[in-house]
């Protein structure tokens, strides 16, 4: 009879424990700890997201603007390499001559010829989809801060 006694004694916090109403999607303590305070984070994330959208509205034209202003930036080096290659021709003399050229005017015909190929790959990929679709490259700005 003690056997039974202490047997059901055992249980008794078994059978109370099993009487919470509370449905629960886990057993874990924390997953039912995230559970009860679920509705008070998502309130307090829905105030926080109001009270942000007027700086977000601020950052978002900045952020446009700045590539908008990456774009500009990619076409004026490109110009300038330009300018720079056609100078430096013009200080090549010419065929009837028969002066040496200067190996360091030939070093920086190479050194700009180098410069204008990057700066046409990068105006072509980098420089004019910004200006014609800065959004895009935004939102692309965006993603590459978050990660």
């Amino acid at each position: 009879m003690k056997k039974i006694i202490i047997l059901l004694l055992a249980m008794m916090p078994l059978v109370i424990v099993a009487n919470d109403t509370t449905q629960y999607v886990t057993d874990s303590n924390v997953e039912k700890l995230v559970d009860k305070y679920s509705a008070k984070m998502e309130a307090a994330v829905i105030s926080i997201a109001d009270s942000l959208k007027q700086p977000v509205e601020f950052v978002w034209k900045v952020i446009i603007k700045q590539q908008i202003v990456i774009g500009i930036i990619w076409l004026l080096f490109l110009f300038t390499v330009i300018i720079l290659i056609i100078l430096s021709l013009k200080l090549i003399p010419k065929e009837n001559e028969y002066e040496e050229v200067n190996p360091a005017l030939i070093f920086s015909l190479i050194i700009l010829g180098l410069l204008l190929i990057l700066s046409i790959i990068g105006t072509m990929t980098i420089g004019i989809p910004c200006i014609l679709n800065p959004e895009y490259y935004a939102i692309q700005e965006i993603i590459n801060f978050i990660k």
